[in-house]
C-alpha cells in the first residue's frame, strides 16, 4: 500500500476512534558486566547465573478518553 493511499483511509476514520498503543519492557534487576578496581587488582563478584523475568507495561492514548495504563 502506497503512503498516499493510507492517508485517504486515515482520513474517512473518526480521529476520536483511533487508539495509540506503546509498549516498554523494564528488566527490575540490572546486572552489570563490569566492574573498577584499582589499577593492577582483580575485581571479585557474584551473580546470579538465572535471568529474571521482564515487567512489560502497555498504555493506550486516545482523544477521547486520555492515556488508559493497561
Amino acid at each position: 500500500m502506497q503512503v498516499e493511499e493510507f492517508e485517504q483511509i486515515l482520513d474517512c476514520i473518526d480521529k476520536k476512534q483511533l487508539v495509540y498503543i506503546d509498549e516498554s519492557g523494564i528488566k527490575p534487576n540490572i546486572i552489570r558486566d563490569c566492574g573498577w578496581s584499582p589499577k593492577g587488582e582483580k575485581i571479585f563478584g557474584c551473580r546470579k547465573g538465572k535471568r529474571d523475568k521482564n515487567i512489560n507495561i502497555i498504555a493506550a492514548l486516545n482523544e477521547r478518553y486520555g492515556s488508559i495504563p493497561l
